[in-house]
Order: structure tokens, then C-alpha cells, then sequence
């Protein structure tokens, strides 16, 4: 952002994704300096949000990790585990977890290549669809709630932040 300084950020920046009453509550829980750490901060808020979103799919027997498998399987039919692991920017090892609880509840299932057998793709079951379908409300109710916490402005800005650290 050019020039401007605090001037430059939108009206609502300054409200706050945790949902603190005031900045002297917010500082009575966390050590002193620590609200200054943007890196530290990013990880409380993603923990936060992620925790939050973990009850709501738990009604689906869902983690947020594993909807993230099943959309992205169902974005990218026919992906390998790697392929998979590696667009999450997790290990394949952590990707194989997840996996095998989901093909067991059959919701993804592996079909191995026409022309390589040495090549597992997988694929959306029809019973996985229909979870990933309610995970998504889920998850864009929980999207709407977090937006409207920030504002539009804010939002924005944060995904455009977050863009520049992939």
C-alpha cells in the first residue's frame, strides 16, 4: 500500500477476528509485545477459526483438513496422494492419514491408472459428494460469519496479505 499510513486502511481494519472487547482485555490474556507479532498473531487466528470450524463439521464427522481433501479431490479427479499433499503443502504422510479414514467411510475411493498400475488416482465417491456438499455450507456460513467480523474492506485486504505469502 503507498503512502498514507494509517489513513490508507479501511474504516472497520481495526476490528478484531478474535472478537476481543477492547485492546486492555486483549492484552491482559497475551504476553506484552506479543500483539505486535504479525506471524504469531496469524497462527492464533488461524487456530482460532480452525477450532471453530472443527465444531461445526463435527456434526458431519468431518475435520477441517479432511473437507479441504474432499474438495480439493472433487476439484481434481483422478489426483495422486502426492499431487494432493503437495498443492496442501503438507507431507504425503499427512495426506495418507486422511486419506485412508476417508476411503474407509468410502467417500474417496482409489482407481488405479488405465496406463501406469503404478499410478493410484482418486476419485469422489457419490456418498463423498454428498458430504462435501454439507461440509460447504458449513464452511461459507463459517466464511460469512468471519467476513462479516472483518468487514468487506478487511477481508479483502487480508486474503490479498495472504496471497503474497504463498
Amino acid at each position: 500500500m503507498k503512502g498514507g499510513g494509517a489513513n490508507a486502511l479501511p474504516p472497520d481494519f481495526s476490528r478484531n477476528a478474535l472478537d476481543m472487547a477492547s485492546i486492555d482485555e486483549w492484552t491482559s490474556v497475551r504476553p506484552a509485545g506479543l500483539k505486535n507479532h504479525l506471524v504469531l498473531q496469524l497462527g492464533i487466528a488461524g487456530a482460532t477459526l480452525t477450532a471453530r470450524l472443527q465444531k461445526q463439521l463435527a456434526a458431519h464427522r468431518l475435520t477441517p483438513r479432511e473437507a479441504i481433501v474432499l474438495w480439493l479431490v472433487d476439484s481434481h479427479p483422478g489426483a495422486t496422494q502426492a499431487e494432493l499433499a503437495a498443492s496442501l503443502g503438507i507431507t504425503p504422510a499427512t495426506l495418507s492419514q486422511c486419506a485412508k479414514r476417508l476411503i474407509a467411510l468410502r467417500w474417496l475411493e482409489p482407481v488405479f491408472a488405465v496406463d501406469d498400475k503404478r499410478r493410484r488416482g482418486i476419485y469422489l465417491t457419490a456418498a463423498g459428494g454428498v458430504v462435501l456438499s454439507k461440509a460447504l455450507t458449513v464452511i461459507d456460513a463459517h466464511e460469512a460469519a468471519v467476513r462479516a467480523q472483518l468487514g468487506a474492506s478487511s477481508s479483502l485486504l487480508i486474503l490479498d496479505g495472504l496471497a503474497c505469502l504463498r
